[in-house]
């Protein structure tokens, strides 16, 4: 294989190509071990956050991971557009970072997402409570 071809994105990733996310996501190789590793870490990661709802500092430290990831998708990104043949059978990276967009940092932000709304509902039950007992201290007193 040259060099050339080696490192020529294949025709269903170029830009042009893509009119759909789910025609450019339905066109990867899901069979590929890293892949399906991927994958499940997103599943395994999204049960993790909601198994550990009510450990806040748990959720604090994840969601920091979270968002530096995909602070460094785009190194990532290049570093795995130069290894490629390593672990992969066709390059996936190219240079806009659709793919690491689409299968890293989207499923990371929805997770980081999902963290956030569940700070919001735990906010809305502190203050529930607050103003419970609030309300209750000013009954004793009347």
């Amino acid at each position: 294989m040259s060099a050339d071809k080696k490192w020529q994105v294949p025709d269903f990733m170029k830009e042009n190509q893509v009119d759909s996310i789910y025609k450019f996501l339905a066109s990867i190789d899901w069979t590929e071990r890293w892949l399906q590793y991927i994958l499940c870490f997103h599943i395994v990661l999204c049960l993790l956050i909601i198994l550990t709802r009510k450990f806040l500092k748990t959720q604090i430290v994840v969601f920091t991971v979270l968002l530096c990831s995909v602070l460094s998708a785009e190194k990532l990104n290049e570093l795995l557009a130069q290894n490629w043949a390593v672990f992969a059978r066709q390059q996936y990276f190219d240079s806009n970072g659709m793919f690491i967009s689409l299968v890293w940092s989207l499923p990371v932000l929805i997770n980081a997402v999902i963290i956030l709304i569940n700070w919001f509902l735990y906010s809305g039950n502190m203050l529930v409570k607050v103003k419970r007992k609030e309300l209750e201290e000013k009954s004793k007193k009347e």
